[in-house]
């Protein structure tokens, strides 16, 4: 019989993660805070998060893995959901939303839109486009 695989770690590594050179090209917003370390968690809030608005699209690109299986249900986010999302994140700068769905298709889109504007964060959002 096999053994069960743990899924969360039993020790932490020992050191923290260096920063890779490719990853020097990163804007500040996307950098850890001056003298931070990287490592198993953050002990601070992200400043740019992304939020998959809905996991549903209406294409069958070739090169999407979307089009040949689906390894969670599908989901539209409720702009409910979505506020208390966002709230968790004090020092949000920029919401990036996006996925593996279409963004679009999520008719509260605007709403979401309207929320992080009106609390001056920025935003983005990459619709899918045709293959």
């Amino acid at each position: 019989m096999r053994q069960p695989i743990a899924l969360t770690p039993t020790q932490l590594p020992p050191d923290p993660l260096p920063v890779l050179p490719e990853q020097t090209f990163l804007p500040d917003a996307y950098r850890l805070p001056t003298g931070a370390e990287r490592g198993a968690s953050a002990a601070w809030s992200p400043a740019v998060v992304f939020i998959e608005v809905t996991n549903r699209c209406n294409l069958l690109c070739e090169t999407c893995p979307r089009t040949y299986f689906t390894r969670e249900p599908l989901k539209t986010l409720s702009f409910d959901e979505f506020v208390t999302i966002v709230d968790q994140f004090p020092a949000l700068q920029r919401a990036v939303l996006h996925g593996i769905g279409e963004p679009l298709l999520n008719t509260k889109l605007p709403q979401m839109i309207a929320y992080l504007k009106g609390a001056r964060w920025k935003c983005s959002s990459t619709p899918t486009a045709p293959c």
